[in-house]
């Protein structure tokens, strides 16, 4: 943060943005406008944490800044937050206000210069008078012109010349502080040493130099005179110990703590911020104070009721996590608060003659508003994210996978979420149901004390399936939460059952006993990009036994949790890491480490895994009952060759700082999340092969074992690359891996490949799988092709339906994120198998037909192909196909003789049934191809009763660029002759030769749009099949959307799958409309029921539909809510013509229309289904739809197959 009091602007630090804000102030010092006016390094909407390329007007990770008020430039200290690849450098930005009225719109301020690397594109962090060991806290004296800035790994405060009549990129310092020489490291202590120099203040008066140094700050005389001797400086006076030679860390509350410190050098006033104690101190700092060593207590503290409480809180009067600018001319003091609390700049009038001694209420505040416009002091969302959808950092994940709910803890939103699943504990909505700790989805406060409902920093849940019990480590309290989790009993903002860790819940006594915790997350343990989770959980449900990471205290604690024998402050049984429960001793050996982390229990085999983050191992303990013991050593290291060794590094067998660890029961592996290396490593855990320094078997988020590819320029937004990988669970049944990204802000979840999917349908209910068309980080995936079948362990009734997508993906400039834009969407059902077949095909100015036949018989099958154009040209060809076969083609590419570019019937005849089906490929001129079934009939089609008399086109619109094309298709062997009618048409005659098709072409006008039916009318024998190609263009040409409407779906009872939820690859507005047609001989009474997908009854709707009349129905208004999921059921008391069609308005503001298949209950019971078309990759995706019609359930397995036969490895969603 960083004041320019030329021009009343702060500038904000918003790192976990990766940029810097810049607000404009009034001549009071307060916000003059509610929002930031620029940014500087990304966007105002880009994307957070983000890996800019070098060399641009990108920052990566934003740190301290300085203002040069005089020549308006922004001093900013960018880094990397990456283990593997460590950067540092200073960039210089011009701010001043006429270069920013030359800049185009959304252009970024420029660098001017860099500093602490020789070149601009250059930030490898290192040591010598140009270069930099990592961030750092910058300070400009306007006067001199001189930068000088805290480079604490190298333990020295650099000094450069930064006149701009001189500077330029990679100049060398002038001067260095704390080392005898450019090229010395050592920390040391004394009046000349700086073991961990931090914050700087500056004393443009006197020309002396505050820098907070560890436990300590020394002043330092930097004038030209003292400047002259290059190195060498001797701090005249220190502030915070007895000595100069004396270094340790101040257990009186109102002495000096470590943190960032600014001056009020009118008053002479240091005020010291604290990361960890979660409030400003304030103290005299007057020249007759400043002599020798001193520790004099504070006079003054912001955020706090008094000098010993440090409890994080946020409202008018309280802090957490707090940095400090002060404006000497104003007497304020701006404070901002960090991201895990009020992610705001608190101000405070500091004035001595109107500040408080304890409590000084803040003035004003930037960041947060309430829908009125005014302060809100208790808001404290991040980029407004606290609302059930999003979240700031999710830190871990559990699954309860009996009754389908995954647990989230949204750490710096101090809430714990839970989501609903699906009985295959997939993601059902992605808002979270109910949250603890706060009193809903959409709220996030911070406030003093805590009782059983408070929840502050939740690094670490875990599920106990068993007894339907949640654990939450509520790290800022030091306790570990109990919620009974009995369905029906959840509600957000519920009180918890039992504390362990304290004596009740409102105590708070962090220490080493055998009742209490010290995580030591207030200290900063497990906060921020390179902290190791200092908390953790593990379950071991077959003995009731509860294993807690206490980090602070380096240890793990074994907690007796059965239900009859939990209760608040209950005693842990064994601790592991420390030979008793009073013990805090650190080492590196089987016995001893330094701040555990995740903890994971292997049931199967009595094991515990225990992370040691910083000592970039894993230790695995034997935890059988009789066997497990306080301070036992362990069994075996993970990581590292022996218990002595702590060495980083990134291959098959090392890691870097692990911070998230789950089990596979199924096939005993074990998930290690290697954090430092951006990657998850997956170990064969098997007791029998599973010893020291183990090789991993796989990686994921990486392509090989030997590099990580995160670093600059490096986007984060492809499904098979990871970021700040921290918590996971595994879920063994469904091979599925839950893995959480801190600071990318996203829920990763990985299905591993596998031939068969588990099928599992209730009565009434439905279930979808679904490819991915992943974007990889190495490109799109290929293009694969085969058909699906779903085999039932007992025959039913099942209705089916394949939905084909076409998505591209689009990157928003700005704000950096990249969605799916839906560019087609065609479904087909999964018709019975039949012998003969028609086909309508069109491959005329870039069209094809894309035909799939499948032979699910147990015997070859001899196919003839003819193709008859409208020309009268015919080619034909026989084909053998094996049993379990595929012909999947391309109408160009069927025939040697080749088809032509012209429009025809397809005509299929096989010895054996097959499973067929069809697509048209439509180009949309745009650069994609659009998808709409290929209109076709075959042998067994229902044609009765009124039907043969007649066909009924739902749902027709005509005019403002709609172009159909309507096709007769006479499977009979006699000719048919008639009319079709279309409202506001006039009727055209037809007459159709036995297996033939009548096409009629109703070319798009720029009347307009207007909704109708069509009507063919049998003048003698029956009435033909009858379809409508609709394509809808824009006024350039180009194809908009492409549907087809069918004649077929007529009848009493139907049944459809709907799901109006937007998900990864079919999102924006969705809708589904029923169309209803009564061309019957009676009034008809319409009943339609929507089912949930596990088959319940979820709502129903009643009306009347006229003789002769149509209803359109909007399914989300019908049942009265707004997404919807489930299974449709339509039933009239009379057979009605019913068409059902989705609509989505894509993220362009595009309609695509699509019909979705109405299908009566199946005649027989089926053992098995088939999807005879099945694709994945570039731009193409498959979902297949099972719904059961039975009142019964039934299960059995989803394979994906190969045009051979063959089983294929898929992974579905």
């Amino acid at each position: 943060m960083a004041l320019d009091k030329a021009n009343n602007r702060l500038m904000v630090a918003a790192p976990g943005n990766s940029r810097y804000d810049v607000w404009q102030l009034d001549e009071d010092g307060l916000a003059a406008r509610t929002h930031a006016d620029l940014s500087v390094g990304r966007p105002l909407i880009g994307r957070g944490f983000a890996h800019a390329p070098l060399g641009t007007d990108e920052t990566n990770f934003p740190g301290q800044s300085s203002f040069d008020s005089v020549h308006q430039r922004l001093f900013v200290s960018d880094s990397s937050d990456l283990q593997t690849q460590r950067g540092a450098r200073i960039m210089v930005f011009d701010l001043d206000p006429e270069s920013l009225a030359d800049l185009e719109r959304n252009e970024l301020p420029h660098t001017i210069a860099t500093l602490g690397n020789p070149e601009e594109g250059d930030w490898f962090v290192g040591v010598g008078p140009d270069r930099i060991g990592g961030s750092g806290t910058l300070l400009v004296d306007e006067e001199r012109q001189l930068l000088f800035f805290a480079d604490g790994r190298n333990a020295r405060v650099l000094v450069w010349d930064i006149d701009p009549r001189r500077m330029q990129t990679g100049d060398d310092a002038i001067a260095e502080i704390g080392q005898p020489d450019f090229y010395s490291t050592e920390p040391a202590t004394g009046t000349r040493g700086l073991p961990r120099p931090g914050g700087l203040a500056y004393d443009p008066r006197r020309q002396n130099l505050f820098v907070m140094d560890s436990n300590r700050v020394m002043v330092f005389d930097v004038s030209d005179r003292s400047l002259d001797q290059v190195s060498g400086f001797e701090a005249f006076a220190m502030i915070g110990q007895p000595t100069f030679d004396t270094n340790e860390p101040n257990e009186d509350l109102r002495k000096i703590s470590y943190g960032p410190i600014s001056l009020d050098h009118q008053f002479d006033r240091l005020l010291v911020g604290s990361f960890t104690k979660n409030r400003v101190m304030m103290f005299d700092v007057s020249p007759a104070n400043l002599e020798g060593a001193s520790n004099p207590d504070a006079v003054a503290v912001l955020g706090q009721p008094d000098f010993e409480t440090t409890d994080p809180a946020v409202s008018q009067t309280r802090l957490t996590m707090t940095r400090v600018v002060v404006d000497t001319d104003r007497q304020l003091a701006y404070v901002p608060d960090g991201y895990p609390a009020g992610n705001r700049i608190n101000i405070f009038d500091i004035h001595p003659q109107r500040m408080q001694q304890t409590l000084t209420p803040m003035i004003s505040q930037i960041g947060h508003i309430n829908p009125e416009g005014e302060m809100d002091f208790l808001a404290r969302s991040a980029n407004a994210r606290i609302t059930p959808r999003g979240w700031t950092q999710g830190r871990d994940v559990t699954v309860d996978t009996v009754d389908h709910r995954l647990i989230m803890s949204d750490n710096y939103s101090h809430r714990v979420m839970i989501f609903e699943l699906d009985r295959m504990n997939r993601l059902l909505e992605r808002g979270a149901t109910w949250v603890f700790g706060q009193e809903d989805p959409a709220s996030a406060v911070l406030l003093p004390g805590r009782d059983a409902s408070t929840i502050k920093l939740p690094l670490a849940v875990e599920y106990d399936e068993s007894h339907k019990r949640l654990f939450v480590a509520d790290s800022w309290n030091n306790r570990v939460l109990v919620y009974d989790m009995t369905p029906g009993q959840v509600e957000s903002g519920m009180p918890a059952s039992y504390v362990l860790g304290q004596r009740d819940f409102e105590s708070y006594e962090p220490m080493a006993a055998r009742n209490r915790i010290s995580f030591g997350s207030r200290d900063g343990h497990g906060i921020g990009p390179s902290g190791g989770r200092s908390a953790e959980l593990s379950m071991d449900e077959v003995n009731q036994q509860l294993f807690v990471t206490d980090g602070s205290n380096h240890r793990v604690l074994v907690f007796d949790v059965h239900p009859d024998r939990i209760h608040n402050g209950s005693d842990a049984i064994v601790v592991l890491g420390q030979d008793d429960f009073t013990s805090t001793e650190i080492g590196l050996s089987a016995t001893r480490w330094n701040l555990p982390g995740d903890l994971v229990f292997d049931e199967n085999h009595q094991r515990l895994f225990v992370e040691v983050p910083f000592q970039n191992r894993v230790l695995a303990f034997d935890a059988r009952p009789g066997q497990l013991s306080s301070g036992q050593a362990a069994s075996l290291v993970i990581g590292q060759s022996d218990f002595t060794s702590d060495e980083a590094g990134i291959s098959s067998r090392r890691i870097r700082q692990p911070d998230g660890i789950s089990y596979d029961t199924v096939n005993d592996r074990l998930y290690l999340t290697d954090k430092g290396n951006q990657r998850v490593l997956v170990f064969d855990a098997h007791p029998d092969r599973l010893g020291n320094l183990p090789e991993a078997m796989s990686v994921i988020g990486e392509i090989d074992f030997d590099a990580a590819r995160s670093g600059p320029g490096d986007p984060r937004h492809h499904a098979d690359r990871l970021y700040d990988p921290r918590g996971s669970y595994f879920d063994a049944a469904d091979q599925r891996l839950f893995q959480s990204e801190g600071l990318n802000g996203r829920m990763t979840v990985f299905t591993l490949p596998r031939e068969s999917y588990r099928v599992d349908l209730p009565a009434r209910s439905n279930l979808r799988y679904a490819s991915l068309d992943a974007r990889l980080s190495t490109g799109p995936q290929p293009l694969e092709s085969g058909y699906a079948r779903a085999n039932l362990n007992t025959p039913a009734r099942i209705a089916a339906v394949s939905t084909h997508l076409v998505t591209r993906a689009v990157m928003h400039g700005q704000s950096e994120r990249e969605s799916r834009e839906l560019i087609s969407a065609a479904m087909l059902p999964a018709a019975a198998p039949a012998d003969a077949a028609l086909f309508y095909v069109d491959s005329r100015d870039g069209r094809d037909a894309l035909i799939s036949l499948v032979n699910s018989s147990g015997t070859t099958a001899s196919v003839r192909l003819e193709f008859e154009g409208l020309n009268g040209d015919i080619v034909e060809e026989s084909r053998n196909l094996v049993a379990g076969g595929q012909i999947y083609a391309r109408l160009s590419d069927l025939f040697d003789a080749g088809a032509g570019s012209q429009r025809g019937l397809l005509r299929v005849e096989s010895d054996q049934p097959l499973n067929m089906s069809g697509l048209i490929e439509i180009p949309n001129g745009r650069g994609d191809t659009m998808l709409t079934p290929a209109p076709h009939v075959s042998e067994g089609a229902a044609s009765s009763g009124l039907m043969s008399q007649r066909r009924v086109l739902p749902v027709l619109t005509t005019g403002a660029g709609q172009h159909l094309d309507y096709v007769l298709m006479n499977f009979s062997d006699s000719t048919v002759r008639g009319e079709l009618s279309v409202t506001g048409r006039a009727p055209v005659p037809y007459q159709i030769e036995a297996g033939g098709v009548f096409i009629h072409e109703s070319p798009s006008t720029a009347e307009p749009l207007l909704t109708g039916r069509g009507m063919v009318t049998a003048t003698d024998s029956e009435a033909p099949a009858a379809f409508a190609v609709v394509t809808s263009s824009r006024r350039d040409g180009s194809v908009r959307s492409a549907h087809t409407v069918t004649s077929h779906q007529e009848g009493t009872l139907f049944w459809a799958p709907v799901d109006t939820y937007p998900d990864v690859l079919h999102h924006g507005d969705i809708d589904a409309e029923l169309h209803v047609v009564n061309e019957g001989l009676v009034h008809a009474t319409l009943y339609l029921e929507l089912f949930d997908i596990d088959g319940q009854s979820a709502a129903r709707y009643e009306r009347t539909v006229p003789l002769g009349e149509r209803a359109m129905l909007s399914l989300e208004e019908v049942f009265g809510s707004s997404p919807i999921r489930g299974t449709l059921r339509v039933f009239s008391d009379t057979a009605v013509t019913a068409s059902l069609q989705e609509t989505t308005v894509t993220i362009n503001d595009e309609m695509i229309v699509a019909d979705m298949p109405l299908q009566a209950t199946p005649a027989e019971a089926a053992g098995e289904l088939v999807y005879p078309i099945f694709r994945n990759g570039q731009g193409h995706a498959t979902e297949v739809v099972l719904v059961n019609t039975d009142r019964e359930a039934h299960d059995g397995e989803l394979n994906v197959m190969s045009a051979d036969g063959d089983i294929r490895t898929m992974i579905l969603r």
